[in-house]
């Protein structure tokens, strides 16, 4: 494998400059990083990213139990500790959604609380439950798992961990009663009060001049466009990609929002405590951006993103939405990509949600049901593998899971599924390389890179929603 067949790409731009958030990797550096060793001034010149933290096997539920099925799969949620005042208030305003769900699982039905510090292994071992096939039964941990709280409150990284064995879902919202409005959202589309028609947009940039989009509009956004529509032949399926892709086109299509949207465009993104971080970070940057050369230097301007603030007139109630976009999902408070390098920095003063999915899943007109989508970077390793090969199963089989209703929480498995299937392979190289094979930096730059990137899809929203259709 070439480094040109490598491509390290991913999807990110900086808000103030227009710039790349991090240049273009090389393999050898990103693979010195990752076993550990010394790396001399040119590597920390090259390098911006690096494996971070311990991750378990995806599991998903045992034999015979259905995770269609709450009164067998179960559902729990868990709240933080020392709320106070304030998680009462929100178990308050989400009485609908937690009775409806305890109604649905029956005595699979859980609270749980979230001590600070904990991760997957504490708050299992707490709850009488190990590391198997998720089994509700003798009272261990549910399948469907809905944590209620910032990432201050619960972390990113207890989330990413304990969702490659459950279902895993986190609401938070900045409006408190957006808690409400979201509640009474999942009530109507699983009562069919709420419903929408089987429609589906693929809406993806190809920015002139920019190695990102147009990898991503070739790799992913297109070639799915194409496979949903033979696939589905009762849905609508529509395409808005390459010039199509613009700030109108979003809203256009938001007014009355498909069952399904997935978006693929960089994210924009700003110095940590940016004035503009906290309501614009991981927002859409559309196809009115002129590209890297025509544009260089210069700000990314509201015009040309799709933000949280562009959702005033949208009707999105019952609808779900995959945004493959750089801190699509949210910020961590450091650099987690680059977290094994001296180079490592803060990025945020403290880990938060990125505006626009808390806006659809809290939206004062009626709320979005489910938002799929990356916490810090986006990598082009989630949809191609070396050479000319794409390699977008997974998120193929996410997207394609929920357009025939499945759970959403349940269709992430794939996810879960490609995540276990990189980090093995990482794991077989490093081996072979200690067994006396010669090491491949590029294999294991890119197999480390790629499992990181799967392990950071996180969902907004409860795990156990479909999409409301008729």
């Amino acid at each position: 494998m070439s480094d040109e067949d490598l491509e390290l790409a991913f999807n990110g731009l900086d808000g103030e400059t227009g710039a790349p958030l991090v240049p273009e990797l090389d393999a050898e550096a990103v693979a010195k990083a990752l076993r550990g060793e010394k790396l001399d001034a040119a590597d920390h010149a090259r390098i911006a990213a690096a494996l971070e933290g311990d991750r378990k096997d995806t599991l998903g539920t045992a034999e015979g139990v259905d995770d269609d099925d709450l009164a067998e799969a179960g559902w729990a949620v868990v709240f933080p500790a020392g709320g106070g005042a304030e998680t009462a208030a929100r178990r308050k305003r989400l009485k609908d959604l937690l009775a409806l769900r305890e109604d649905q699982a029956g005595e699979h039905y859980r609270e749980y609380t979230y001590e600070p510090g904990w991760g997957a292994h504490e708050f299992l071992t707490k709850n009488k439950t190990g590391y198997d096939l998720a089994n509700p039964s003798g009272g261990k941990v549910p399948y469907y798992v809905l944590l209620v709280g910032s990432p201050e409150e619960i972390p990113f990284y207890f989330q990413s961990q304990l969702d490659r064995m459950y279902a895993v879902g986190r609401l938070h919202f900045d409006e408190p009663e957006a808690y409400a409005r979201y509640a009474d959202a999942v009530e109507k589309a699983e009562s069919s009060a709420v419903s929408r028609k089987k429609r589906a947009l693929f809406w993806g940039t190809k920015n002139k001049a920019d190695k990102s989009t147009a990898l991503s509009h070739r790799y992913l956004a297109e070639p799915l466009a194409k496979e949903t529509e033979r696939a589905f032949g009762d849905w609508s399926v529509e395409r808005a990609l390459g010039d199509d892709a613009t700030k109108q086109a979003l809203l256009d299509a938001t007014v009355d929002a498909p069952a399904l949207l997935f978006t693929a465009s960089h994210g924009v993104g700003f110095a940590s405590g940016h004035a503009r971080q906290a309501r614009e970070q991981g927002a859409l940057v559309c196809q009115d951006w002129p590209g890297p050369v025509l544009a260089a230097g210069q700000p990314i301007t509201p015009a040309m993103l799709f933000a949280a603030s562009d959702l005033a007139e949208a009707n999105v109630a019952g609808a779900m939405a995959f945004l493959f976009a750089c801190y699509g999902m949210g910020t961590p408070s450091r650099d987690t990509f680059a977290e094994r390098v001296k180079a490592a920095a803060t990025i945020a003063p403290s880990p938060f949600l990125s505006a626009l999915p808390m806006a659809l899943l809290g939206h004062a007109k009626g709320s979005a049901l489910a938002v799929i989508a990356h916490v810090d970077r986006a990598w082009s390793t989630s949809f191609k593998w070396g050479g000319n090969r794409d390699q977008h199963e997974a998120i193929r089989s996410v997207v394609h899971a929920l357009m025939k209703r499945r759970r959403v929480g349940a269709a992430m498995e794939y996810m879960g599924q490609r995540c276990m299937q990189l980090e093995t392979a990482y794991k077989d190289e490093r081996d072979a390389v200690d067994h006396g094979r010669d090491p491949r930096p590029e294999v294991e730059a890119s197999l480390a890179l790629g499992s990181k990137d799967a392990f950071r899809y996180a969902l907004l929203g409860d795990p156990a929603v479909k999409l409301a259709l008729r």
